[in-house]
């Protein structure tokens, strides 16, 4: 997919802390997943199960996900330090209808589900989010990652699946992508945007971080969520970590999203 520079640009000026480096290679194997195993990155391996995608366009598709992840890690500040596993299936093993991709972030795997005539490049986004969830889970620990906030996990994983994520919509950032959605005549909403649909809720989220990020600053977006005290939406101590609680936290955010 073709990206517009100021996109890039975008989503760089917001990013952790990050000593550049060219991430080496991690010698091994990832852990064993179901399927073929069809390709091996510097930090992947990639596998296809039956009647998903073909196992020679999971192979080409390998370098450019190992490039995605080294995007991914640019943005969290984060390096991967052990090896993953990513296994393309098709749907009818999805633990339920709606979902796409599942990380197993305390076994190094993630799982993606797709139908062989479906779109790669949409798959490619799902399998970047799912890697994005084990950044996660290195930076804050295996324990904070199981009870984050469902609004700081999802939208700090869209947020930092970047680029990618946007170009669908066209956007150049979080925040004219949150325009988008409320002109679309989605309300501007954090504890209940899962009513209007999957995407709409993690676009909303990660529109939602990058604000913390540009307001608060990396500091205090690891602390509070470090602060999660379940996967319930609003469960971080905003309070404690930002000195106002989640609703003038949001009202600051709505104001960020439509001025100038």
């Amino acid at each position: 997919m073709q990206r517009p520079q100021e996109a890039v640009r975008n989503s760089l000026v917001n990013a952790a802390p990050f000593a550049e480096r060219t991430p080496a290679m991690i010698p091994g194997s990832g852990p064993w997943m179901r399927g073929t195993r069809v390709a091996q990155t510097e930090r992947l391996d990639l596998y296809v199960g039956l009647r998903t995608f073909t196992p020679e366009q999971i192979a080409t598709a390998a370098p450019r996900l190992e490039q995605l992840l080294r995007e991914n890690e640019r943005r969290i500040g984060t390096v991967l330090d052990s090896r993953v596993s990513i296994a393309f299936y098709r749907p009818a093993l999805a633990p339920d209808r709606d979902t796409r991709g599942i990380a197993y972030t305390e076994h190094g795997r993630a799982e993606v589900y797709y139908r062989p005539d479906e779109d790669l490049d949409r798959a490619m986004i799902i399998a970047t989010h799912e890697l994005a969830h084990h950044l996660q889970a290195q930076r804050y620990g295996s324990r904070t990652q199981q009870r984050a906030d469902i609004i700081l996990l999802e939208g700090m994983a869209t947020w930092i699946t970047g680029d990618i994520w946007l170009s669908r919509s066209g956007a150049p950032s979080w925040k004219m992508r949150a325009r988008q959605i409320e002109a679309a005549g989605v309300p501007l909403r954090l504890l209940d945007a899962h009513r209007y649909g999957s995407d709409n809720a993690y676009e909303l989220w990660a529109s939602f971080v990058d604000f913390l990020v540009e307001r608060y600053g990396w500091e205090k977006l690891d602390a509070l969520y470090r602060s999660g005290r379940g996967r319930a939406a609003g469960s971080a101590d905003y309070a404690g970590t930002l000195g106002c609680n989640l609703g003038i936290v949001a009202d600051e955010w709505r104001a960020w999203i439509r001025e100038g």
